[in-house]
């Protein structure tokens, strides 16, 4: 679009020459046939006012178009910048909420795994608490068990302590007794040894008074006997006693060490009970702090867990919620999405029916523009024919026009010394002659009389000849044969030297055929050079001349002079330029057109000259950063070549006469500048 707008500008501009040109040279041929009222000039002054108001009336329409173009292509730049703008805030916030979800779903997926763990934990805990409670209760029943086991023994203790006292109080008795019994005993073995003593007494005495006393001492020895049987009896009963005592003795004595030893081991018994109680009871009581310990930090982890429950609850809230939103968000954003996207369809679909009807109008102006070229060539037909009548008056001011020249050389001489650098100039040769629309530079008028009123080819100034410009030799006089009605304005020592030949691609036309008129180019009619009194213009003499020139367009290249029929006009098979191209010239590789203008701009380095140097670099124009297009002129187009014979990309640069780079290759930029 913006390069269909500067291509639509770069056309205005050069309608807007065209029309100056128009207007100068109208001026001009109203000033030199000023006097003599030809109805010729009347009648191409008319056609020229015509084609001006025809050429402002284009101008103005042109210019409301374009802009008109300029605020649509504005509108819609500012639309798709603003539709790309939400497009790319729209995906940024979709990334984001694409990594924030990633994010969530990371955070869930590590709270969901603490979640495990703490559970994990909380049931080894509670298996370890049971455990715990369990050993617990064990311990308590075997601590009641041992306690009922310490009542028993303490019980039975006392029963054997109350045993042992009373085996005491029994062992005393016996003791008593013996000692009576051993008492009794010894008085007894006394008394029996008493007895003995007695006996022995009693039988002296029997035997002495047995015989004195016999009868009356017989009752009472019966008696003594009686007596002693019953004390031997009541002895026998003491020693069989005795034996008794001493039996039950021995086995009270037996059960006392009995008791004894069992009473120390009841003793040792009690002594580890003790000892295991107070093992029990310090084990219990560490296990008492353990299962309180146990039971505190189970406490602390429920309530750490219900806790974590409840933040993951309340953050699964929050994230659904956001989840939610996000959701409802992305929706959203999808909808504008496809809105945004379906208004960047209509959008498109407008640009293109803008791109259409920017063709069609292009189409239209170049059909306009073609209707106006033939115009101008059926103008500059008549003004050939004026100048053919208008001879005799050139003849006559010959010498007129020698002064003119001279002076008009020095000036142009000191306008080269003060501009230096300037772009040159480069026009395209038309075979018939000088078009009334186009005329040579102010560089090509120091060496050439005014076209308009020459007669025959150019004559160069003998009073004036520049440096390096003596050695090319006499100059022919002019002559008045076929050459001077054809209005030529190549002169006979620029025919001579034609330059080097052209290539294969690009044959030179044969002088006897008729000659047929190239397509035209892509573009309409180039800008033609200012010509004095105006100063000229530097954005249109800029270098896309030279840069967008084919490789083999060389400064003499398709200018042989035409045969002297051709002042007729062309022969019936010549294609005019209002006729459709045999080539679309918005093809990529349509060939630009050659170099316009008269050879002398292209003078060759003479042995005693120094070679003409190339244009300097362009000053910035309107439009720096359209393309500029390819420059051209009101006149004949160069040859179409085929599109084979270019190589991709930009073309090359030409190189200048003098330079000694060979024709095919492409100068330098230190060559250029």
């Amino acid at each position: 679009m913006a390069q269909k707008v500067a291509e639509l500008l770069d056309e205005k501009c050069k309608v807007l020459e065209t029309f100056s040109e128009v207007k100068q040279k109208f001026d001009k041929l109203e000033s030199t046939l000023q006097n003599n009222g030809m109805s010729a000039q009347a009648a191409e002054k008319d056609s020229l006012e015509v084609a001006s108001q025809k050429f402002e009336q284009s101008n103005a329409q042109m210019k409301k178009e374009i802009e008109r173009l300029q605020e649509e292509l504005s509108q819609q730049n500012k639309a798709r910048k603003q539709q790309e703008d939400q497009l790319a805030e729209l995906e940024q916030i979709l990334r984001n909420l694409e990594e924030e979800a990633k994010e969530r779903k990371s955070q869930l997926e590590q709270d969901n795994t603490t979640l495990k763990i703490h559970e994990i934990n909380t049931e080894r805990l509670q298996k370890n608490l049971q455990a715990a409670k369990e050993e617990h209760a064990m311990l308590l029943e075997s601590k009641e068990q041992l306690v009922q086991e310490a009542e028993d023994w303490g019980e039975r203790l006392g029963e054997l302590e109350e045993e042992m006292k009373m085996s005491e109080r029994s062992h005393t008795g016996m003791l008593e007794d013996c000692a009576n019994k051993d008492d009794r005993i010894k008085s007894l073995t006394e008394c029996l040894l008493k007895m003995r003593d007695w006996d022995s007494e009693d039988e002296s005495c029997i035997d002495g008074s047995t015989n004195a006393a016999g009868a009356e001492n017989g009752d009472s020895s019966d008696f003594h006997q009686k007596q002693k049987v019953q004390k031997l009896i009541e002895a026998a009963k003491m020693s069989a006693d005795l034996k008794s005592m001493e039996e039950h003795k021995n086995r009270v004595l037996a059960k006392l060490a009995d008791e004894i030893k069992a009473k120390e081991d009841l003793q040792e018994g009690i002594k580890q009970l003790e000892e295991q109680k107070e093992v029990l009871e310090s084990e219990s009581a560490s296990y008492a702090s353990e299962s309180q310990k146990l039971q505190q930090k189970l406490q602390i982890v429920t309530e750490m867990y219900q806790e974590n429950e409840l933040k993951l609850h309340r953050m699964l809230t929050v994230e659904e919620k956001e989840r939610f939103q996000k959701e409802e968000k992305l929706n959203k954003a999808g909808k504008k999405i496809s809105l945004a996207a379906e208004e960047l369809n209509t959008y498109r679909q407008r640009a293109k029916d803008l791109e259409e009807e920017l063709e069609r109008t292009s189409l239209a102006y170049k059909n306009q523009i073609t209707s106006h070229e033939k115009k101008a060539h059926d103008n500059w037909l008549a003004a050939r024919a004026a100048d053919r009548d208008l001879a005799d008056v050139k003849r006559e001011n010959a010498h007129l026009r020698q002064k003119l020249t001279g002076a008009q050389f020095k000036f142009e001489i000191l306008e080269k010394d003060v501009r230096e650098g300037r772009p040159l100039f480069r026009g395209e040769k038309s075979p018939y002659g000088p078009s009334p629309l186009s005329r040579p530079s102010s560089e090509t008028r120091a060496f050439l009389s005014p076209p308009t009123l020459m007669d025959g080819p150019p004559r160069v100034s003998p009073q004036f000849m520049g440096p390096g410009r003596a050695s090319r030799g006499g100059v022919e006089p002019p002559s008045g044969g076929p050459d001077s009605d054809s209005g030529s304005l190549s002169p006979s020592w620029d025919r001579e030297r034609r330059g080097p030949p052209p290539p294969p691609d690009h044959p030179l036309p044969d002088p006897g055929l008729p000659f047929r008129r190239p397509p035209p180019g892509p573009y309409p009619m180039g800008p033609l050079p200012p010509r004095p009194p105006l100063p000229p213009e530097p954005y249109f003499g800029d270098k896309s001349g030279e840069s967008f020139h084919g490789p083999h367009s060389m400064p003499g290249d398709m200018r042989l002079p035409p045969d002297p029929d051709s002042r007729m006009g062309p022969p019936p098979g010549t294609r005019f330029i209002g006729m459709p191209p045999l080539m679309d010239p918005r093809d990529p590789h349509f060939p630009p057109r050659g170099p316009y203008g008269p050879p002398e701009f292209f003078p060759p380095r003479g042995p005693g000259g120094p070679p003409i140097g190339m244009r300097g670099p362009l000053p910035p124009g309107m439009f720096p950063r359209a393309p500029m297009p390819l420059r051209q002129h009101m006149g004949y187009l160069p040859p179409r070549h085929s599109s084979a014979s270019f190589p991709p990309g930009p073309p090359p640069r030409p190189s200048p006469p003098g330079s000694e780079q060979p024709p095919d290759q492409s100068p330098s930029p230190h060559d250029v500048i």
